[in-house]
């Protein structure tokens, strides 16, 4: 047999993130455990609500509602190891099945972060303190 023709399978799942504040889901796919997965999206949104990474998920918005957060299976499959096409086909099959609800295609980056907005105003006192508006 042919190596380049062996094929490795290994399960993967599609999963959704929600919340009890809203209707809307975040779906994605992943080959490790559910908790472990969902740890990873918490900790990549506590990193970048703090500041220290700037890569913006679209599973924060969800995240972000807080409320009642969990994670549940919405597939199991194999894939082949040597090419993950059939696990992200499945994930874009259920993306565009809950496209009206799922957050992954909807919206653009927002910024994230608890830093009150400067006005113009206060923006100017700080370069110009002597005047006066």
């Amino acid at each position: 047999m042919n190596s380049s023709t062996n094929t490795t399978l290994k399960r993967g799942c599609i999963y959704k993130i929600y919340s009890d504040k809203t209707d809307k889901i975040y779906i994605g796919s992943t080959t490790k455990l559910l908790n472990t997965r969902f740890s990873q999206h918490l900790e990549q949104y506590n990193s970048y609500k703090n500041g220290s990474h700037n890569h913006y998920l679209s599973s924060f918005e969800i995240l972000q509602l807080g409320g009642n957060i969990q994670i549940d299976l919405l597939a199991s499959t194999l894939y082949n190891t040597k090419n993950k096409k059939e696990l992200l086909e499945l994930e874009s099959h259920y993306i565009n099945t809950y496209s009206n609800i799922a957050v992954n295609i909807s919206n653009p980056k927002p910024i994230i972060n608890n830093k009150p907005k400067l006005h113009i105003n206060d923006i100017l006192k700080t370069f110009f303190p002597n005047i006066s508006r």
